[in-house]
C-alpha cells in the first residue's frame, strides 16, 4: 500500500511539474507571438510607403497623384490600417496654389484647388 501510494505521489508530482512548464511555454510563446504581430505589421507598413514612394517617383506630372491615392488608400486598406481620409496636397509655392488630392476608404472623393 504504501509503495502504490508513493507511486502515486511521485507521479502527481510529475504531471504538476509537466502543467507548469506548459504553462510557461504558453505564456513565452504567446508574448513571442504578440511581438512577430507587431513586426510583421511594421513590415507591411513599410511595404506600403515603400510602394506608393516608388509610384509617386514614376510619376510624370502632377495629374498621376490621383493614381497614387488610389493606390495608397489600396495599399493602406491591405495593410489593415484603418483611416477615414487619405490625402495628398501639392503646394505650388510660385503661385502658392493649393492642390489636395484625395479619397475615402469607399473610394475616390476628387480633388479640389
Amino acid at each position: 500500500m504504501i509503495l502504490l501510494l508513493g507511486a502515486i505521489g511521485v507521479q502527481t508530482t510529475r504531471v504538476v511539474k509537466r502543467d507548469r512548464r506548459l504553462k510557461n511555454s504558453n505564456v513565452a510563446l504567446s508574448m513571442a507571438n504578440h511581438d512577430l504581430f507587431g513586426l510583421d505589421r511594421d513590415l507591411q507598413r513599410d511595404r506600403v510607403v515603400e510602394s506608393v514612394r516608388a509610384e509617386v517617383t514614376g510619376m510624370r506630372s502632377a495629374d498621376g497623384l490621383r493614381e497614387v491615392v488610389g493606390k495608397m488608400l489600396g495599399e493602406l486598406s491591405e495593410a489593415g490600417v484603418e483611416f477615414d481620409l487619405c490625402v495628398i496636397n501639392v503646394v505650388d509655392e510660385d503661385t502658392s496654389v493649393r492642390q489636395q488630392y484625395g479619397a475615402t476608404a469607399k473610394g475616390w472623393s476628387g480633388q479640389a484647388e
